[in-house]
């Protein structure tokens, strides 16, 4: 353990509690390595951390830095968000964004630096300890954004119950933002959006399913698409506390890197639209033995079989139970493809374009899965040929989840590039696309058998 002395130093250093926590990793290892502590060289590399980390968190200061590329694009692509709703003519008042949880005011200042204020009025919450309020507000003077940003300072549960409307909040926190949910979705005005961010929440990523179901409302399990089950259980729970207060959500777009999961909502009033949504949180049922799984029906009728759901025969051919049930998760789109597209088109206005762009072109290779058809051309009755048949491309949603081709693939069979597969998927009438989640992996509406069929074919064809 570090002593007291040096902790105590660090606490005048006025730390977050992110940073105090690297601090004391970083000193612990020191003791362990050297035998002996002292605290003079300890204290000037924790400063030289606490340099580090404020540059890191704050992309729109003095210099920009990349190294936390999860917070990075999370941000710019809110954002991008941001002009994409403005320019979209959706809402006619002026828009009132909200930074709810600042620790440094990086995303508040990164819309007023690079955003019109014109039409946009930016606030940042800091509803923690007093230093917050002081590092935010030296932030702001190091930016020159007096005159751009407004810092409030009230409890994150009461957001838009006592002070003015904001049809733009953006929920940034380290762990669970489920309980800020309800208060966010009271009052939010028709139309408005609703950014999230969870980083490093440990309950959503199978480790501990007792939180995920006290936090989200749902059972999860071990799968290797975990990555999007953790996205669609969020969605699910927002869903429901937007439903509370009669209103119905629609996903614009929901990206993953490592840890961190970030999404953007808009919300709809009305009883319809709030029943509408909770009829998109359904259960799962998912095989333990080959990774098949599918949503349960929309009914309230038991269902006799639930194995008959599922594509495979994995329950004819193991003894015991071989499935599990998980949810209730997201069964509806995670991705708008005309919000990805007016995104794109603002993305190039705005420094970090490469990596924004980058990201938003995968996001929308998902959104728009092509899917191959055969098509027959209309030939006159007198023509005794037979009408010529014609392949075309047609766009629909991605199917949910994926599979990843390191474990669903033949044994006998050599290891294809997903381009190749999904290729491969497409020309046998299959929708299938790449996704973000996970780059080895595939998305496609055929099932493990029909996966493994095509893969072993297309390896025989490439072989040839």
């Amino acid at each position: 353990m570090v002593s007291t002395n040096v902790l105590d130093q660090l606490v005048r250093l006025r730390l977050t509690p992110i940073e105090t926590q690297m601090a004391s990793v970083i000193l612990t290892r020191k003791l362990i390595k050297h035998g002996r502590m002292r605290v003079g060289p300890l204290i000037r590399a924790t400063l030289k951390i606490r340099t580090t980390l404020l540059c890191t968190r704050l992309p729109c200061a003095v210099q920009t830095d990349l190294r936390s590329r999860s917070s990075y694009c999370a941000r710019a692509l809110v954002a991008t968000s941001i002009a994409a709703f403005d320019k979209s003519g959706l809402e006619e008042r002026k828009m009132q964004c909200l930074e709810a949880f600042p620790s440094t005011g990086a995303s508040g200042l990164l819309w007023a630096k690079h955003l019109s204020s014109e039409v946009t009025k930016f606030h940042l919450n800091c509803s923690y300890e007093q230093s917050v309020m002081e590092r935010v507000q030296e932030n702001i003077k190091i930016n020159d954004l007096g005159d751009k940003v407004q810092v409030l300072n009230f409890d994150p549960f009461s957001i838009n119950n006592d002070h003015s409307f904001f049809n733009f909040v953006y929920l940034e926190g380290f762990a669970n933002s489920s309980q800020y949910l309800d208060s966010i979705f009271k009052r939010i005005p028709r139309r408005g959006m609703v950014a999230i961010s969870t980083v490093d929440d440990p309950a959503i990523y199978c480790k501990s399913p007792e939180v995920a179901q006290r936090h989200y409302g749902g059972l999860i399990g071990k799968t290797l698409y975990y990555k999007e089950l953790a996205a669609r259980l969020i969605v699910a729970a927002a869903a429901r506390s937007a439903a509370r207060s009669n209103r119905g959500i629609r996903v614009m777009w929901v990206y993953n890197f490592k840890s961190s999961i970030s999404m953007l909502l808009q919300v709809e009033k009305g009883p319809a639209k709030a029943n509408e949504s909770l009829k998109n949180s359904r259960g799962l049922i998912h095989c333990n033995i080959c990774e098949e799984r599918a949503f349960y029906p929309d009914t309230n009728y038991v269902i006799e079989n639930p194995y008959s759901l599922l594509a495979c025969s994995c329950k004819s051919k193991m003894p015991g139970k071989t499935a599990i049930n998980i949810g209730p998760v997201w069964s509806g789109e995670l991705f708008d493809a005309d919000f990805l597209q007016k995104m794109v088109s603002e993305c190039s206005a705005f420094p970090w374009k490469s990596e924004a762009g980058e990201v938003l072109s995968q996001l929308l290779e998902e959104a728009v899965c092509p899917e191959t058809t055969p098509l027959t051309c209309a030939v006159s009755q007198t023509d005794g040929d037979d009408p010529p048949h014609k392949r075309v491309c047609v766009e629909t949603a991605a199917p949910p989840f994926y599979y990843n081709l390191h474990h669903n693939r033949p044994k006998d069979s050599k290891m294809i590039k997903a381009d190749k597969v999904v290729t491969f998927l497409r020309s046998n009438g299959f929708r299938a696309s790449r996704t973000h989640f996970d780059r080895e992996a595939v998305k496609t509406n055929a099932s493990v058998a029909e996966l493994l069929q095509i893969i072993r074919s297309g390896g025989l064809k490439a072989q040839e």
